[in-house]
């Protein structure tokens, strides 16, 4: 087996155009890439599972698309390494931009920031 390219196991890779691909292991989307406010983000989705496949399948998709980022565990606590540095994975979510590889907040805090956003142009005379 490679451990450079996605198996096609219980995976999926959408493709959307340059800047947004995502990839689906069983039914959770684990790396995303979009465009959001002038930044390239990644988004990485354990779902809830950290199990070694997750990271294996999110550290292959880096690889083979040239996502710039590498997935570890050590002491039972997982990390994210970017050009920027290493950073905890904490939360079921991991954003980060991959112009600069720093972290880019939640995925809730950035859904709070849109939808005030949204209000605001809406609201606006």
């Amino acid at each position: 087996m490679s451990y450079n390219k996605l198996s096609t196991y219980k995976t999926r890779v959408l493709n959307f155009g340059t800047d947004m691909l995502a990839v689906q292991y069983h039914e959770t989307m684990i790396v995303k890439t979009y465009p959001e406010f002038g930044h390239l983000v990644v988004e990485l989705n354990t779902g809830g599972w950290r199990g070694v496949t997750t990271k294996r399948k999110m550290n292959q998709a880096a690889w083979q698309f040239g996502l710039g980022y590498t997935v570890h565990q050590h002491n039972h606590e997982w990390f994210v390494t970017t050009k920027a540095g290493v950073f905890p994975f904490d939360d079921r979510t991991f954003c980060f931009d991959r112009k600069t590889g720093a972290p880019y907040g939640t995925v809730a805090t950035r859904e709070r920031e849109r939808n005030r956003a949204h209000a605001r142009h809406i609201l606006a005379p």
